[in-house]
């Protein structure tokens, strides 16, 4: 995992069929949204770099799928958030 500062706004999400999936210049709030399936409204209380800064991610993952990637994504997100911890505190509610 490492921080993106190329300036492109565009980014993207790969799973493999391996486990390993990759991000690309996501920022975290992109990442958070794809990993508990939530809308933007649903962030609030995220500090405003999250919205700003890019990261790109590389991860496999040992989660048996269809969960594979979005656990993999909520760990990554908490690393970047806070240093390891689990985002499962801020899911919520999800929207029908």
């Amino acid at each position: 995992m490492k921080r993106n500062v190329s300036g492109v706004e565009n980014w993207s999400l790969n799973p493999r069929p391996t486990g390993q999936f990759t991000v690309t210049n996501g920022r975290v709030s992109d990442i958070v949204q794809a990993a508990f399936l939530i809308q933007d409204y649903q962030l609030e209380g995220l500090p405003a770099w999250t919205r700003s800064e890019r990261y790109d991610i590389v991860a496999k993952l040992d989660a048996s799928p269809p969960d594979r990637v979005r656990c993999g994504m909520r760990s990554a997100a908490g690393r970047i958030l806070y240093g390891g911890s689990s985002l499962d505190e801020l899911r919520g509610p999800v929207p029908d």
